[in-house]
């Protein structure tokens, strides 16, 4: 277990979709602060190359309604649990959609939300051809109203690294992949700690664990959900919800546990890297 592989006002929504520039204390929930170097999380990101507000990808390789959003990204339980803590407006249509995955059963996990293994498999066979083109695979939690992510603040590591093009070349794209590599590692560190804490045997975490990287279609029956859920069946928000309280209130050798060996060489990694990426934008 040790050892795992609010959006702030001061800067406007619009801004942070335009421009890509703001500190990562913004980009990030603030629940994760204790596991990055403080110098780190105060610390600017400038990415203006490629922004979500102006896909620079769109129409030539990307449809412009879609962008890079076809992909169903994981979301760990802890941050399932902040998005319905919330109390900003802007978070209430995805909340509405979390309760309604939750009552229908649709691929909600104690580790956190997943996309149905459909989807997974179907993905990983034509990745390739349907990325940034096939409405079908456009992210559930995508608006199609404001054409943007309705979760962004908590859109999880893979949509928050993701840049086709770094205005800092390949050190950039060294840096955002590096910085994908310790922030999922600290979504499957915690959200993993979550499921110990609420007394999931290691074999329940590891049937989940297979549920992220399905290489079959399976069906989500009645009795593989309550089987998953166990002593939880029921009172699913609920979980989510004290998931996230769990994760706020964890003392600080508990976060250090979590980071481990191994997630300290991953942060050194980021760090140098980021330390590369401080160059003149290109």
């Amino acid at each position: 277990m040790r050892e795992l592989k609010t959006y702030n006002c001061v800067t406007s929504l619009a801004r942070m979709y335009t421009t890509k520039h703001v500190k990562f204390k913004y980009i990030l929930p603030s629940i994760y602060e204790r596991f990055y170097p403080k110098s780190f999380w105060n610390s600017a990101v400038q990415e203006t190359k490629a922004t979500c507000d102006r896909c620079i990808q769109a129409p030539h390789k990307y449809d412009k309604d879609l962008k890079c959003c076809t992909f169903w990204p994981f979301i760990p339980n802890y941050i399932v649990g902040e998005i319905l803590l919330s109390t900003e407006q802007k978070y209430k249509s995805v909340q509405e959609l979390i309760r309604s995955h939750v009552k229908s059963h649709q691929w909600n996990l104690p580790m956190g939300l997943v996309a149905p293994s459909r989807y997974q498999f179907e993905f990983k066979e034509k990745k390739s051809k349907i990325f940034g083109q096939e409405s079908k695979f456009l992210c559930p939690y995508y608006s199609k109203v404001n054409n943007n992510c309705s979760l962004w603040l908590y859109r999880g590591s893979v949509c928050t690294s993701f840049f086709c093009e770094s205005s800092f070349g390949q050190s950039g794209h060294e840096f955002w992949q590096r910085f994908e590599n310790y922030y999922s590692y600290l979504e499957m560190g915690i959200s993993q700690e979550v499921l110990v804490y609420k007394d999931f045997s290691p074999r329940d975490v590891n049937e989940q664990l297979e549920y992220l990287m399905m290489e079959k279609k399976i069906n989500f029956t009645k009795h593989r959900y309550e089987k998953i859920w166990k002593h939880f069946l029921g009172r699913e928000i609920d979980f989510y919800i004290q998931a996230a309280e769990f994760a706020r209130q964890m003392p600080k050798s508990q976060i250090q546990e979590i980071i481990g060996e191994t997630g300290k060489e991953i942060q050194m990694q980021l760090m140098d890297s980021y330390k590369k990426r401080e160059l003149v934008p290109r």
